[in-house]
Protein backbone atom coordinates (compact mmCIF):
# COMPACT_ATOMS: atom_id res chain seq x y z
CA UNK A 1 0.00 0.00 0.00
CA UNK A 2 1.66 3.26 -1.29
CA UNK A 3 0.47 6.43 1.03
CA UNK A 4 -0.63 9.37 -1.80
CA UNK A 5 -2.19 11.60 1.02
CA UNK A 6 0.55 14.41 1.31
CA UNK A 7 0.64 14.56 -2.72
CA UNK A 8 -2.88 13.83 -3.53
CA UNK A 9 -5.29 15.85 -0.74
CA UNK A 10 -8.37 17.37 -2.56
CA UNK A 11 -8.28 20.60 -3.05
CA UNK A 12 -11.70 20.87 -1.39
CA UNK A 13 -10.72 19.62 1.60
CA UNK A 14 -7.72 21.34 1.67
CA UNK A 15 -9.78 24.75 1.69
CA UNK A 16 -12.03 23.26 4.30
CA UNK A 17 -9.18 23.08 7.04
CA UNK A 18 -8.00 26.65 5.45
CA UNK A 19 -11.61 27.65 6.78
CA UNK A 20 -11.63 25.92 10.41
CA UNK A 21 -8.05 27.40 11.01
CA UNK A 22 -9.19 30.93 9.80
CA UNK A 23 -12.54 30.41 12.30
CA UNK A 24 -10.61 29.20 15.54
CA UNK A 25 -8.50 32.20 15.32
CA UNK A 26 -11.48 34.72 14.84
CA UNK A 27 -13.59 33.00 17.85
CA UNK A 28 -11.74 31.15 20.77
CA UNK A 29 -12.65 27.76 21.58
CA UNK A 30 -15.16 29.01 24.51
CA UNK A 31 -16.81 30.63 22.10
CA UNK A 32 -20.07 30.37 20.55
CA UNK A 33 -19.95 30.58 16.80
CA UNK A 34 -22.85 32.24 15.45
CA UNK A 35 -24.79 30.72 12.47
CA UNK A 36 -24.47 32.18 9.21
CA UNK A 37 -27.55 33.83 7.90
CA UNK A 38 -29.64 32.00 4.81
CA UNK A 39 -30.33 33.34 2.08
CA UNK A 40 -33.83 32.21 0.53
CA UNK A 41 -33.63 30.04 -2.40
CA UNK A 42 -35.97 31.99 -4.82
CA UNK A 43 -33.91 35.18 -4.37
CA UNK A 44 -30.73 33.20 -5.38
CA UNK A 45 -32.62 31.25 -8.86
CA UNK A 46 -32.32 33.83 -11.81
CA UNK A 47 -34.78 33.92 -14.19
CA UNK A 48 -35.00 31.85 -16.90
CA UNK A 49 -36.15 32.67 -20.62
CA UNK A 50 -39.35 30.17 -20.03
CA UNK A 51 -40.31 32.35 -16.67
CA UNK A 52 -40.05 35.44 -18.93
CA UNK A 53 -42.66 34.12 -21.52
CA UNK A 54 -44.87 33.00 -19.24
CA UNK A 55 -45.13 35.92 -17.15
CA UNK A 56 -45.62 38.12 -20.73
CA UNK A 57 -48.19 35.74 -21.46
CA UNK A 58 -49.87 35.77 -18.45
CA UNK A 59 -50.24 39.79 -18.41
CA UNK A 60 -51.93 39.78 -21.70
CA UNK A 61 -54.05 36.91 -21.46
CA UNK A 62 -55.78 38.78 -18.76
CA UNK A 63 -56.78 41.76 -20.90
CA UNK A 64 -58.84 39.41 -22.79
CA UNK A 65 -60.92 37.60 -20.52
CA UNK A 66 -64.44 37.70 -21.21
CA UNK A 67 -67.19 39.85 -18.90
CA UNK A 68 -68.46 37.98 -16.02
CA UNK A 69 -71.99 36.61 -16.00
CA UNK A 70 -73.01 39.44 -14.04
CA UNK A 71 -71.52 42.02 -16.29
CA UNK A 72 -74.25 44.60 -17.88
CA UNK A 73 -75.34 43.77 -22.09
CA UNK A 74 -72.80 45.46 -23.51
CA UNK A 75 -74.25 47.66 -26.84
CA UNK A 76 -77.66 47.85 -25.59
CA UNK A 77 -79.87 48.25 -22.64
CA UNK A 78 -80.75 44.68 -21.30
CA UNK A 79 -84.51 45.84 -21.35
CA UNK A 80 -84.33 46.51 -25.12
CA UNK A 81 -82.70 43.09 -25.46
CA UNK A 82 -84.95 41.11 -24.16
CA UNK A 83 -87.66 42.95 -25.70
CA UNK A 84 -86.38 42.06 -29.27
CA UNK A 85 -85.70 38.36 -28.51
CA UNK A 86 -89.57 38.41 -27.42
CA UNK A 87 -92.26 37.00 -29.59
CA UNK A 88 -94.44 39.47 -31.31
CA UNK A 89 -98.32 38.95 -31.56
CA UNK A 90 -99.74 40.29 -35.04
CA UNK A 91 -102.23 42.97 -34.61
CA UNK A 92 -104.73 41.23 -37.35
CA UNK A 93 -105.18 37.36 -38.46
CA UNK A 94 -102.55 36.16 -40.93
CA UNK A 95 -103.75 34.06 -43.57
CA UNK A 96 -100.57 32.50 -45.85
CA UNK A 97 -99.87 31.65 -49.15
CA UNK A 98 -98.75 28.17 -49.51
CA UNK A 99 -97.09 27.96 -52.53
CA UNK A 100 -94.04 30.09 -51.82
CA UNK A 101 -94.70 30.08 -48.24
CA UNK A 102 -94.95 34.12 -47.56
CA UNK A 103 -97.23 35.76 -45.12
CA UNK A 104 -99.64 38.33 -45.70
CA UNK A 105 -101.19 40.90 -43.41
CA UNK A 106 -105.17 41.48 -43.81
CA UNK A 107 -107.51 43.17 -42.63
CA UNK A 108 -109.54 41.08 -39.93
CA UNK A 109 -112.79 41.40 -41.23
CA UNK A 110 -110.73 39.92 -44.51
CA UNK A 111 -110.10 36.83 -42.46
CA UNK A 112 -112.34 36.51 -39.57
CA UNK A 113 -114.07 32.58 -41.39
CA UNK A 114 -113.83 31.02 -44.62
CA UNK A 115 -117.32 33.04 -45.95
CA UNK A 116 -115.91 36.25 -45.76
CA UNK A 117 -112.99 35.70 -47.87
CA UNK A 118 -114.72 34.02 -50.59
CA UNK A 119 -116.59 37.43 -50.33
CA UNK A 120 -114.04 39.80 -50.83
CA UNK A 121 -111.19 37.13 -53.08
CA UNK A 122 -114.02 35.32 -55.07
CA UNK A 123 -117.27 37.02 -55.01
CA UNK A 124 -118.55 35.47 -58.58
CA UNK A 125 -117.91 31.80 -57.44
CA UNK A 126 -119.71 32.52 -53.86
CA UNK A 127 -122.71 34.28 -55.51
CA UNK A 128 -123.18 32.72 -58.88
CA UNK A 129 -122.47 28.82 -57.12
CA UNK A 130 -121.67 28.54 -53.90
CA UNK A 131 -124.67 30.06 -52.29
CA UNK A 132 -126.91 28.28 -54.03
CA UNK A 133 -126.25 25.29 -51.76
CA UNK A 134 -127.37 25.19 -47.79
CA UNK A 135 -125.50 22.48 -47.15
CA UNK A 136 -121.91 23.64 -48.73
CA UNK A 137 -122.33 26.97 -47.06
CA UNK A 138 -123.77 25.52 -43.59
CA UNK A 139 -120.51 23.24 -43.63
CA UNK A 140 -118.03 26.48 -44.13
CA UNK A 141 -119.65 27.98 -41.27
CA UNK A 142 -119.32 25.14 -39.01
CA UNK A 143 -115.52 24.73 -39.97
CA UNK A 144 -115.03 28.53 -38.85
CA UNK A 145 -116.56 27.55 -35.00
CA UNK A 146 -114.75 23.92 -35.14
CA UNK A 147 -111.86 24.11 -33.67
CA UNK A 148 -108.62 23.15 -34.95
CA UNK A 149 -109.56 19.75 -35.16
CA UNK A 150 -112.50 20.84 -37.51
CA UNK A 151 -111.69 22.53 -40.92
CA UNK A 152 -112.56 22.11 -44.35
CA UNK A 153 -111.14 22.55 -48.05
CA UNK A 154 -112.54 24.64 -50.69
CA UNK A 155 -111.63 24.93 -54.38
CA UNK A 156 -112.88 28.07 -55.96
CA UNK A 157 -112.61 28.87 -59.57
CA UNK A 158 -111.24 32.35 -59.96
CA UNK A 159 -112.82 35.34 -62.37
CA UNK A 160 -110.72 33.28 -65.22
CA UNK A 161 -113.00 30.14 -64.98
CA UNK A 162 -115.95 32.35 -64.64
CA UNK A 163 -115.11 34.56 -67.99
CA UNK A 164 -114.14 31.32 -69.74
CA UNK A 165 -117.53 29.90 -69.86
CA UNK A 166 -119.74 30.79 -72.87
CA UNK A 167 -122.78 32.80 -72.65
CA UNK A 168 -125.03 29.59 -72.23
CA UNK A 169 -123.06 28.03 -69.82
CA UNK A 170 -123.24 31.47 -67.67
CA UNK A 171 -126.88 31.74 -67.92
CA UNK A 172 -127.39 27.96 -67.04
CA UNK A 173 -125.69 28.56 -63.51
CA UNK A 174 -127.54 31.65 -63.15
CA UNK A 175 -130.94 30.43 -63.76
CA UNK A 176 -133.29 29.08 -60.28
CA UNK A 177 -134.96 26.62 -62.96
CA UNK A 178 -131.51 24.65 -63.25
CA UNK A 179 -131.03 24.98 -59.25
CA UNK A 180 -130.57 21.51 -58.12
CA UNK A 181 -127.88 20.78 -60.84
CA UNK A 182 -126.14 23.95 -59.43
CA UNK A 183 -126.35 23.22 -56.14
CA UNK A 184 -124.32 19.53 -57.22
CA UNK A 185 -121.70 21.37 -59.14
CA UNK A 186 -121.22 23.44 -56.00
CA UNK A 187 -120.98 20.44 -53.79
CA UNK A 188 -118.32 19.31 -55.80
CA UNK A 189 -115.91 22.32 -54.31
CA UNK A 190 -116.32 21.79 -51.06
CA UNK A 191 -114.28 18.99 -48.63
CA UNK A 192 -115.67 18.92 -45.60
CA UNK A 193 -113.92 18.07 -41.54
CA UNK A 194 -110.60 18.17 -43.43
CA UNK A 195 -108.26 20.89 -44.59
CA UNK A 196 -106.38 19.80 -47.59
CA UNK A 197 -103.16 21.53 -47.69
CA UNK A 198 -101.34 22.20 -51.16
CA UNK A 199 -98.60 20.06 -49.51
CA UNK A 200 -100.85 17.11 -49.10
CA UNK A 201 -101.55 17.14 -52.51
CA UNK A 202 -98.28 17.46 -54.36
CA UNK A 203 -96.74 15.05 -52.09
CA UNK A 204 -95.03 12.15 -54.01
CA UNK A 205 -95.02 8.33 -53.09
CA UNK A 206 -91.03 7.39 -52.50
CA UNK A 207 -92.24 3.84 -51.04
CA UNK A 208 -92.63 2.47 -54.58
CA UNK A 209 -89.90 2.00 -57.45
CA UNK A 210 -88.92 4.98 -59.46
CA UNK A 211 -90.72 5.22 -62.66
CA UNK A 212 -88.36 4.77 -66.15
CA UNK A 213 -87.60 7.77 -68.78
CA UNK A 214 -87.50 10.06 -65.99
CA UNK A 215 -90.92 10.20 -65.45
CA UNK A 216 -91.93 12.15 -61.90
CA UNK A 217 -93.32 9.28 -58.81
CA UNK A 218 -96.90 9.06 -58.73
CA UNK A 219 -98.79 11.54 -56.01
CA UNK A 220 -99.72 9.71 -52.69
CA UNK A 221 -103.12 11.27 -52.95
CA UNK A 222 -105.65 9.87 -55.80
CA UNK A 223 -108.42 11.96 -55.62
CA UNK A 224 -110.37 13.85 -52.64
CA UNK A 225 -113.78 13.33 -51.30
CA UNK A 226 -115.75 16.34 -51.45
CA UNK A 227 -119.70 16.65 -50.91
CA UNK A 228 -120.90 15.82 -54.41
CA UNK A 229 -118.59 12.78 -54.51
CA UNK A 230 -115.25 11.97 -55.42
CA UNK A 231 -112.61 14.22 -57.26
CA UNK A 232 -109.58 13.21 -59.10
CA UNK A 233 -106.39 14.85 -58.23
CA UNK A 234 -103.11 14.49 -60.56
CA UNK A 235 -100.44 16.38 -62.30
CA UNK A 236 -100.76 18.33 -65.81
CA UNK A 237 -99.53 17.89 -68.43
CA UNK A 238 -97.56 20.64 -71.21
CA UNK A 239 -95.31 19.72 -73.87
CA UNK A 240 -95.99 17.64 -77.15
CA UNK A 241 -97.99 17.79 -80.47
CA UNK A 242 -101.83 18.02 -80.39
CA UNK A 243 -101.85 16.23 -76.46
CA UNK A 244 -99.29 13.54 -78.11
CA UNK A 245 -95.88 13.06 -76.59
CA UNK A 246 -97.13 15.61 -73.82
CA UNK A 247 -95.30 15.37 -70.27
CA UNK A 248 -96.49 15.77 -66.66
CA UNK A 249 -95.21 19.03 -64.82
CA UNK A 250 -95.16 20.15 -61.62
CA UNK A 251 -98.66 21.43 -61.24
CA UNK A 252 -101.45 19.91 -59.78
CA UNK A 253 -104.94 19.08 -61.77
CA UNK A 254 -108.28 18.64 -59.39
CA UNK A 255 -111.46 17.57 -61.38
CA UNK A 256 -111.19 17.26 -65.12
CA UNK A 257 -109.03 20.50 -66.03
CA UNK A 258 -108.66 22.19 -63.08
CA UNK A 259 -105.13 23.80 -62.24
CA UNK A 260 -104.04 24.87 -58.25
CA UNK A 261 -103.06 28.51 -58.55
CA UNK A 262 -102.65 29.85 -55.27
CA UNK A 263 -103.43 28.17 -51.63
CA UNK A 264 -104.75 30.01 -48.39
CA UNK A 265 -104.89 28.99 -45.00
CA UNK A 266 -107.96 30.60 -43.50
CA UNK A 267 -107.86 29.79 -40.06
CA UNK A 268 -108.27 25.57 -39.47
CA UNK A 269 -109.56 25.76 -43.44
CA UNK A 270 -108.01 26.06 -46.59
CA UNK A 271 -108.79 27.28 -50.02
CA UNK A 272 -107.40 26.47 -53.59
CA UNK A 273 -107.96 28.91 -56.09
CA UNK A 274 -108.28 27.15 -59.55
CA UNK A 275 -108.49 28.35 -63.14
CA UNK A 276 -111.54 26.27 -63.66
CA UNK A 277 -114.24 24.32 -62.63
CA UNK A 278 -113.72 20.97 -60.49
CA UNK A 279 -117.13 19.35 -60.83
CA UNK A 280 -117.70 16.66 -63.73
CA UNK A 281 -118.47 17.52 -66.95
CA UNK A 282 -121.53 15.74 -67.29
CA UNK A 283 -123.54 18.29 -65.06
CA UNK A 284 -123.38 20.54 -68.21
CA UNK A 285 -124.67 17.77 -69.83
CA UNK A 286 -127.71 17.84 -67.50
CA UNK A 287 -128.15 21.89 -68.02
CA UNK A 288 -128.76 21.23 -71.71
CA UNK A 289 -130.98 18.09 -71.94
CA UNK A 290 -133.06 19.82 -69.61
CA UNK A 291 -134.35 22.45 -72.34
CA UNK A 292 -135.49 24.92 -70.54
CA UNK A 293 -136.30 27.99 -71.59
CA UNK A 294 -133.89 30.93 -71.26
CA UNK A 295 -131.14 28.40 -70.88
CA UNK A 296 -129.95 28.36 -74.31
CA UNK A 297 -131.22 24.50 -73.95
CA UNK A 298 -133.66 24.56 -77.39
Amino acid sequence: IVDITPEFRPVQAERAHTRTRQRRKTHPPDSVVPPRPRTPFSATMKPTSAAVILALFAAHASAFQPPSPASKFIGRPAAAASASLSPRRPSAPLFSTEDDGSFAEAAAESTSDVETFLSQAFPEFLSSLLSKDEEALKAIRLATTAGPEGGCTVFAPNADAFASLSDRQGRQITDPRNLETTQKMAKYHVVTGEAVSSRTLKTEDWKGPKPTGGAPRPLVIGGVVTLGGEVPVGRAKSGGFLGIGAKEDGRIVVGPEAIVMKSFEIGNSVVHEVDNFISPRILWRYFDQLQIPGTGGN
